[in-house]
């Protein structure tokens, strides 16, 4: 007969319902801090993976109906001891009741009662064992299932997924819950326990994929055919079928066959999941001695957070056990069992691993636990050294200057991106400072949250004049320099906090924030790379599917972060003719149109910090549209229709289809101050967005004049952002990063017509425009696109004065260029980007003082200084010349050293797009001005 032990420790469980004898009915609802008959929920969610890890073990990760069930006695010592496993075998057996915790119980008794087994117990012993043993089930239990678990007296019944899940996802069931059955027995053995919702972010992807062709395969898995999830290699598999349907019988197998492999295969398991316990019982004690120096380094696991911070995620797994790994000496001490070592490791290997593609319910779930995929692939123990620690702590101003940091950010700059939640954040901050004494080395700080603090501050340093720069207290000279700091203090603080493995929330909300000061800091090539894993962290943790049902701070936070990844990604196609989010793959609504203290909706006239980022988000998404119509369609002319046609939804949406603070209304004093920031910030990008719809006809719109529409819509959406940034005097204005970055490309079409053009008044007009902007380019502080504007939109005047000026010689042969040809067409000039690009180099060749900077490694990561690698660093200073060049100057470089034919050849080499003829010097041209990490 089985005995109880003493109860284990204590931990957070859901759900509670004690039966005594089926005659007095007690429903709790546990504190965070009750542990249900002293099993802990580290314990709890450790069986309840096996029970998801029972499908495989008996057939398939990926069956039809996933429903999975393990027996486990928790009077053992340690995790428990696995009695036995069972899965649904409906469509093996043909026994229609056979579900997975009906399996259990069968494959249960025939183990307790097997004279050859461990247990040899007889009839009546094995009937009252039960009492016991605890059944966990990956899926709450039919009214069937849960009337036999309560018949058999099981001490405990626990499950993850509730039937009200099952149903709304289309599984046909008995709506009766198991607390209903519960309720309902009388005079029943023994004494039952149900707990339910146990691990239900790891449970639920088991039945989603079902009846929902948009939803991944679970772990393990992949896509067959007719819409199936299969074994890799297995084939088509099971079919997704309807609920009414049976699966034709697996592999021939009978229920005669699968009774006589009970058994043994339950006493296999039992076996492999003692010596499991072994193993991680011994590398757990190990790991429980305490290691020199852990509590001043920035640790990769943090010790557990306390549940009320929010957004301080502990990084340490909820189940201990499944973050332990057998020593060499537990290998070695082993006995007759070990030969199987190598295969139980695998086992964890496979068993634990965080499952791909598994969508959290909301984006405030914690991340779900499994191996750390760091400490396999990833060697971060550059970021366990206290100079990290130290030097990340000497970039925090005082408290006083991040509230104004912030405040700033909150009341100028928020609006634009939307991309953080400032209640939540407040909260945070407070509890930083009060509880943690503002301490970055503190063990219960998330390291990815201090990322999200660098890049608010990062973002208003950069966007904030100097003026109001030295009214918060820093001296004129440190705006620029603590801006880069503080952006390199963000890539170092998300590495140190392995945001790859990790992934949160606020990692996404940290890199969309840091947009801001990326672009003006010239490491746009970074950024893009880190807005790409953004992305990808966002769709692991659902973000991209969240339910229009959601609500509260947390689903609110991950509609904001999850519109403005989808804007960037969107607008980023013009540059690399391609995008990472497909609107057909994505469910999450737009944010709500509210403001954050209450929640509630406003009309779409009324203007919120999600009002700009909202009606950019309808602008981005006519991006991917363009991009694939003018993919899939075969000749010019079809592909110019397409631009037509979105330069005409880019209008109305422009014009008749944006919300009223946004138009030419008079400003109502109740409108926040940003709103006629805003107002300008819209008629320049929507002008600039014009220039990106129509950008791949532009450079043969000079040459063929059915284009000729291009050409004027061209220039005059680049004399609008000209105008707009000329009028933008209000000294209150933040300084965006398009303001720069639209101007130069505004300067570069209109130094194209410039190039081109025939009439003198015209050109006059645009050279006076494009002098202006420059002008104030030259006097933009801190802004590395308006310093490498300069010297690009400087260069392009000088070829346009040599166009207009030409010497004798040089008309000559112009004129000889210029006869007329056979078919009657004038030959016109041809710009040659080849010989422009080395005169470039030539002219602004000299390395900039800020690429040579000391300390700042390729990826931006801050690097503690020591007298030694100053030493270093002065030594080889004068030694490579090629050491210290951008990237851009690289490429420039070797076109330099290229024998090439002037005739544009050096298109392909500068960007890889180019898809008509006489594109590629526009292109290029922009990816110049664009091109500018140092």
């Amino acid at each position: 007969m089985l005995l109880l032990s003493p109860p284990l420790s204590s931990i957070t469980l859901l759900l509670l319902l004690g039966l005594a004898s089926g005659k007095s009915l007690q429903e709790v609802i546990a504190a965070p801090t009750l542990a249900i008959n002293g099993i802990a929920h580290s314990m709890r969610a450790h069986w309840m993976r096996r029970a998801n890890a029972a499908l495989a073990d008996l057939g398939s990760p990926c069956p039809f109906a996933a429903f999975g069930s393990v027996i486990v006695n928790h009077t053992a010592p340690g995790l428990g001891e696995l009695v036995c496993i069972g899965a649904n075998a409906n469509s093996r057996t043909g026994n229609p009741t056979l579900h997975g915790e009906m399996a259990a119980i069968s494959n249960c008794t025939a183990v307790l009662t097997d004279a050859a087994g461990p247990y040899k117990l007889t009839a009546n012993e094995a009937l009252d064992a039960f009492a016991d043993l605890s059944l966990y089930t990956n899926a709450e239990s039919c009214p069937m299932c849960a009337s036999a678990i309560r018949w058999a007296g099981f001490r405990e019944y626990i499950y993850g997924t509730s039937i009200e899940t099952l149903v709304e996802q289309g599984w046909g069931q008995i709506r009766v819950s198991s607390l209903d059955i519960f309720r309902q027995s009388f005079d029943l053995p023994g004494q039952s326990r149900l707990i339910g919702g146990v691990l239900t972010n790891e449970t639920d992807p088991y039945f989603l994929w079902q009846y929902n062709p948009d939803y991944p395969c679970p772990a393990g898995c992949s896509s067959g055919l007719q819409d199936s999830c299969t074994r890799p290699g297995e084939g088509d598999g099971l079919a997704r079928l309807p609920s009414g349907a049976v699966p034709s019988v697996e592999h021939g197998a009978t229920l005669q066959s699968q009774q006589q492999s009970v058994v043994g295969l339950a006493a296999l398991v039992t076996s492999l999941s003692t010596r499991l316990a072994e193993l991680e019982k011994t590398v757990k004690e190990q790991n429980e001695q305490p290691h020199p120096g852990s509590a001043s380094t920035l640790s990769q696991t943090s010790p557990h957070v306390p549940a009320g911070l929010p957004g301080f995620e502990s990084a340490q797994t909820h189940d201990a056990a499944t973050n332990l790994l057998p020593s060499a000496a537990a290998l070695h001490d082993s006995k007759a069992a070990d030969s199987e070592a190598v295969s139980i490791l695998e086992f964890l290997a496979w068993g634990r691993r965080k499952p791909a593609g598994q969508v959290a319910h909301a984006p405030d779930i914690p991340p779900r636990t499994g191996v750390r995929e760091a400490e396999a692939a990833v060697d971060i123990g550059l970021f366990h050294t206290d100079s990290y620690a130290s030097l990340l702590q000497t970039l925090l101003p005082n408290r006083q200057q991040i509230e104004h940091l912030l405040a700033y950010h909150e009341d100028c700059l928020l609006w634009y991106h939307g991309s953080f939640f400032p209640p939540v954040f407040r909260q945070q901050l407070d509890r930083f400072f009060n509880e943690h004494g503002g301490s970055i080395a503190h063990p219960e700080i998330d390291l990815q949250w201090i990322a999200l603090l660098f890049s608010i501050m990062a973002g208003s340093m950069c966007c904030a004049s100097r003026q109001q720069v030295t009214r918060w207290g820093f001296q004129d000279e440190e705006k620029a320099s603590l801006s880069r700091q503080w952006h390199r203090a963000v890539i170092t603080c998300l590495n140190a906090g392995d945001f790859m493995t990790k992934h949160q929330l606020v990692s996404c909300e940290a890199i969309a924030t840091l947009t801001l000061a990326a672009h003006l800091l010239g490491r746009s090539n970074h950024h893009s790379v880190l807005l790409a894993s953004a992305v990808r962290i966002a769709q692991s943790l659902g973000l991209h599917k969240l339910s229009d049902n959601a609500k509260g701070h947390s689903a609110e936070r991950g509609r904001r972060v999850w519109c403005q990844l989808c804007t960037q990604d969107w607008f980023g196609i013009p540059f690399s003719e391609t995008y990472s989010i497909h609107p057909l793959h994505a469910s999450t609504a737009k944010p709500m149109n509210c403001h954050e203290h209450d929640m509630l909706e406003q009309p779409v006239s009324s203007p919120t910090r999600a009002s700009f980022p909202r009606y950019m988000y309808e602008i981005a998404r006519l991006m991917p549209q363009l991009q694939d119509g003018i993919a899939t369609t075969n000749t010019l002319f079809t592909k110019y229709e397409q631009v037509l046609k979105y330069d005409m939804r880019m209008r109305a949406l422009a014009t008749t289809h944006r919300p009223l603070f946004l138009s030419n209304t008079p400003v109502d004093p109740e409108w926040p101050r940003w709103v006629p920031w805003a107002r300008r910030c819209l008629a320049i990008s929507s002008a600039h967005k014009i220039i990106m719809i129509h950008r791949q006809f532009f450079g043969q719109s000079f040459t063929n004049p059915s284009f000729t529409v291009t050409r004027r819509t061209s220039v005059a959406a680049a004399k609008t952002i000209l105008k707009e940034h000329k009028q933008a005097d209000d000294p209150g204005l933040p300084h965006f990063w398009i303001f720069d970055a639209f101007s130069v490309t505004a300067c570069i079409i209109l130094c194209f017509d410039l190039l081109y053009s025939s009439d003198d008044s015209e050109r006059a007009e645009h050279r006076q425009l494009v002098e202006e902007a420059v002008y104030h380019l030259r006097h933009v502080d801190g802004s590395t696109i308006a310093a490498c504007g300069v010297r690009l939109v400087t260069a392009l005047l000088s070829e346009a004065d040599k166009s207009s000026a030409p010497s004798r010689e040089d008309s000559c042969k112009r004129k000889a260029s210029e006869t007329s040809s056979a078919d009657g067409a004038k030959r016109q000039r041809r710009f040659d980007m080849a010989s422009f690009v080395r005169r470039f180099y030539d002219d602004f060749g000299q390395t900039p003082a800020s690429s040579s900077e000391p300390n700042t490694p390729a990826d931006g990561e801050l690097v503690p200084q020591t007298p030694n690698s100053l030493q270093t660093q002065n030594q080889t200073a004068g030694g490579s010349p090629d050491g210290d060049l951008t990237y851009t100057e690289r490429l420039l470089k070797e076109a330099q050293g290229r024998k090439r034919p002037p005739t544009g050849a050096l298109g392909d080499f500068l960007s890889p797009r180019g898809n008509f003829e006489n594109v590629s010097s526009f292109e290029n041209l922009l990816y110049l001005a664009h091109t500018f990490d140092i």
